[in-house]
């Protein structure tokens, strides 16, 4: 996210104070910003086994690892995990949707 923002405010499409205050808000979020790491030979792995993009598997990867749930609204990954993953990994995926009020 700081990549991101540095690099639209380098291109001109965010200005510098948007940049610096977008810097500042997520420093000040509480995100835990993870190192991969350890985790890229498994997102490898995952990502050569499931046959789906290795971005979405470092995310896998990390939930595995620390044994937390995974919340995505990617239902095509759900559905990859859910015909491909073994039983572990599968438990761990929740859809975002399972999370609304409606």
């Amino acid at each position: 996210m700081r990549q991101y923002s540095l690099e639209k405010a380098q291109r001109g499409e965010l200005a510098r104070a948007e940049a610096l205050l977008a810097a500042k808000l997520l420093e000040r979020s509480g995100v835990d910003f993870v190192s991969l790491q350890g985790l890229s030979e498994r997102a490898t792995q995952l990502a050569l086994d499931l046959r789906h993009p290795a971005y979405d598997c470092v995310y896998l990867a990390l939930a595995s690892r620390r044994g937390l749930r995974f919340v995505t609204a990617d239902r095509r990954l759900l559905a990859t995990v859910r015909e491909q993953a073994d039983a572990s990994l599968q438990a761990l995926c929740v859809e975002l949707g399972a999370f609304s009020d409606a």
